[in-house]
């Protein structure tokens, strides 16, 4: 048997391999974006000498939190079904992406914090002794 097949009260429904594949990669797809959650928030709390991106990062955060939110319960369903179609595909990407846009901007921070830290020093005078590094 090649795909999954639910049984229900009318009859059996077989669905083909490509619509399995792509219903476990959306199952894949919001499983990671469970797992980033956490980290999504604790990057967007995280200081930094910029406020405004953090401020951004947060809203941004409850945004597709609310947004998955409403789709587990059901009442963004029952506001419209074209927008909650539409959010279930997209707030796994939104959340994944902005797991992306995180990390790297913290990588550049972490970066450029070790580039300031490893400026050349300067020699010292002829007469005074060199500190072993």
């Amino acid at each position: 048997m090649t795909g999954l097949s639910p049984m229900l009260a009318c009859g059996s429904i077989t669905f083909p391999p490509w619509l399995n594949a792509l219903a476990l990669a959306y199952a894949v797809l919001w499983l990671a974006t469970f797992i980033v959650a956490i980290p999504n928030l604790l990057m967007s709390l995280q200081r930094t000498t910029r406020t405004k991106p953090r401020i951004g990062n947060i809203i941004f955060f409850i945004a597709y939190f609310l947004a998955s939110a409403g789709i587990f319960t059901g009442w963004i369903f029952e506001v419209n079904i074209i927008i909650g179609v539409a959010l279930v595909l997209l707030v796994p990407l939104l959340g994944i992406g902005h797991f992306i846009y995180l990390f790297r901007g913290w990588r550049r921070e972490r970066k450029a914090k070790r580039t300031a830290e490893s400026v050349v020093r300067p020699e010292p005078p002829e007469g005074e002794a060199r500190a072993v590094e």
